[in-house]
């Protein structure tokens, strides 16, 4: 399931330049799993320049973090089920104007199939051997709560840090609900 933040309709241009950094904390139920993370300027339902463009996703920049390396590319671990764990997700460079009438949408989901391989949602020590019982169901949750803030992180093109963070704490049904982001 994927996690959708979004902001409400920017009134000013915005321009976002630099790398962006996503702070996740959060939790599953299995002991690896992949943490995907976007960031997608969301043209205006109406946009009567170009009809087709109406409502049109653009992806900005994404990245993928596999669970196993959250501390240590070079050192695997497994995940410890149910505990809230700090995932920073590097995403690439960017350069981007969101335009007045646009949204900035942020979505976390926990695969990146059929571009990224299947991760078992079970620590093995090579995913690329995991048996076939490895594979089991798990369930992600994105946590915002006192100590553990999930945010994405950036810079403006003035310089200035530019932080969006989900407005509210995530209830249980934390994978389905979407919550306002705005610049702190």
């Amino acid at each position: 399931m994927d996690r959708v933040l979004v902001k409400e309709p920017l009134t000013a241009p915005l321009r976002v330049a630099g790398e962006l950094l996503a702070r996740l904390f959060a939790s599953t139920t299995g002991s690896e799993a992949d943490w995907v993370v976007k960031l997608i300027d969301v043209w205006p339902a109406e946009y009567p320049p170009n009809p087709k463009l109406g409502g049109y996703q653009q992806m900005i920049s994404a990245d993928i973090l596999r669970g196993r390396y959250r501390v240590d590319f070079a050192s695997p671990k497994a995940i410890e089920p149910g505990k809230a764990l700090e995932y920073r997700v590097r995403l690439p460079q960017v350069s981007h104007t969101f335009l007045p009438g646009h949204r900035i949408m942020v979505q976390i989901q926990s695969s990146g199939f059929p571009l990224y391989d299947r991760n078992p949602q079970t620590f093995v020590p090579n995913i690329m051997f995991a048996p076939p019982e490895s594979y089991v169901k798990a369930t992600h949750r994105v946590w915002r709560a006192a100590g553990q803030a999930s945010a994405t992180q950036g810079v403006r093109s003035t310089g200035t840090s530019m932080m969006l963070s989900t407005g509210r704490p995530l209830s249980a049904a934390a994978w389905r609900i979407a919550s306002s982001l705005g610049p702190s």
